[in-house]
């Protein structure tokens, strides 16, 4: 209940595979009202994005399109109606929200 709600979960645009030149060494930042609130990098998961495709695989039907979400850098923290929020991955760009 508390990641699955109305408005939860906003994505970017696609973007092609081919336009990622690694898809284990992006800088993910995300800001909160213009105040950095967490920064990572996809070489720090603990399973490579190979093994996470390959196990969901194993269990799940994944097609074209489908979305695995894997977790989230240090820094998880309350938002409230109000709050602007600027998601990064560099390579890929920038998302802005805001909550309501």
């Amino acid at each position: 209940m508390a990641k699955g709600f109305d408005t939860s979960c906003p994505l970017s645009d696609f973007i092609p595979s081919e336009q990622i030149t690694d898809p284990q060494d992006l800088k993910i930042s995300l800001y909160v009202n213009d105040e950095l609130r967490q920064q990572g990098n996809s070489a720090e998961m603990i399973h490579s994005i190979p093994k996470l495709i390959s196990a969901a695989s194993a269990i799940f039907s994944l097609e074209e399109g489908d979305i695995l979400l894997t977790g989230t850098p240090a820094g998880v923290a309350r938002l409230i109606s109000g709050d602007r929020l600027r998601a990064e991955i560099s390579q890929l760009g920038t998302l802005s929200i805001n909550i309501r």
